[in-house]
Parts: C-alpha cells; structure tokens; sequence
C-alpha cells in the first residue's frame, strides 16, 4: 500500500479489510497505516472477532460459487489494540454487535494517530 506522501491524511476507513492481512503482513500494513495518517488523523475500521486463527469461504457462500477462494483472519480484540499503539495510534472507541448464536461477531474500532 503506497497511499501517497507521509503524513497527508486525515483518516482512513479500512471496512471489512484488515481481516484479510495474513499475519506476516499486519506488522508492515498498520505500519504503512500510520506513516499516510498525520498525527492526530484517524483510522477507522470494522472488523470480525475471533480468535485470530484463519478461515476459507463456507460451502455455498457468495464467493465459494463464483469460485473465489481466500483466507479471512477474525482477530481478537487484544491484537487489534496491540497493532494500533505499536503503530502510534491511540483508541478512541471499540464496540460491536454480537450475533446470537453466529460466529465471528461484529466489531468497530476508531483510533487517532498519536505521534
């Protein structure tokens, strides 16, 4: 990811995308994440809870039928937040939606770039 020049943006909405960094990748992305996003800029995304271990598509689902097949980690809460201040950013608010009965749960994350 080169989004541009150090420090040019005000924020960045990663929806649903952070999920698909193999481990190996999280270090250099949220990295990459902090160097576009001046300080006191922020990082917003929205994520799936889990245990951070990896998942294929389900049988039957969207993308399994058009024959697109790719790995989604759902990480735990605690990862997310170690990622984000070893990159420089400071939460400002986590929540999320859990779902009866249904795996991974949803979740929101708001952090502000400290330095």
């Amino acid at each position: 990811m080169d989004a541009g020049a150090e420090e040019s943006l005000a924020g960045v909405v990663c929806w649903f995308s952070l999920l698909f960094l193999a481990p190996e990748s999280r270090p250099r992305a949220f990295a990459e994440l902090a160097r576009v996003v001046r300080p006191g800029g922020y990082l917003v995304a929205a994520f799936e809870h889990g245990d951070g271990s990896g998942h294929r598509n389900l049988p039957g689902s969207r993308v399994a039928r058009l024959g697109v097949d790719f790995d989604r980690y759902w990480l735990p809460a605690a990862e997310r937040r170690d990622r984000c201040a070893a990159a420089g950013f400071a939460e400002v608010f986590e929540g999320g939606v859990p779902a009866e009965d249904v795996e991974p749960w949803h979740g929101y994350l708001l952090v502000r770039r400290e330095r």
